[in-house]
């Protein structure tokens, strides 16, 4: 499975990321790709608004038409949710959050012998 072109730089980091991810599950196919490029962009997304919130903060503030302050919600942090929840249900997708690894039975990595038992 490789990157599909258009990506950033940056998504293509996130890409290769959740390849292996998936990888360890069995999953990487190259019909997952589509998928796995979306999450990345949605993780590149986060990041993004991640920095304008570090930046300006989560409340801006910014002067009415009447010259009065006004405190409002930064629209970042709004994108940000928004991406977290869509990138949520895409690693749900692949089994790659608690739950959905726990409701599709996921492969669990191969406990070492503790003690003597590996004699």
């Amino acid at each position: 499975m490789t990157a599909p072109e258009g990506l950033s730089e940056a998504a293509r980091v996130h890409f290769a990321a959740l390849k292996e991810s998936v990888a360890q599950l069995g999953l990487d196919s190259a019909t997952f790709t589509g998928t796995l490029a979306l999450a990345a962009m949605r993780l590149e997304e986060i990041d993004q608004c991640d920095l304008l919130i570090t930046e300006h903060g989560r409340i801006i503030e910014t002067t009415t038409e009447a010259g009065s302050l006004l405190l409002r919600a930064n629209p970042a942090v709004a994108m940000r949710d928004s991406a977290m929840r869509h990138l949520q249900s895409l690693l749900a997708e692949f089994g790659l959050t608690p739950t959905s690894a726990a409701r599709i039975g996921a492969k669990k990595p191969a406990s070492t012998p503790k003690g003597f038992g590996g004699l």
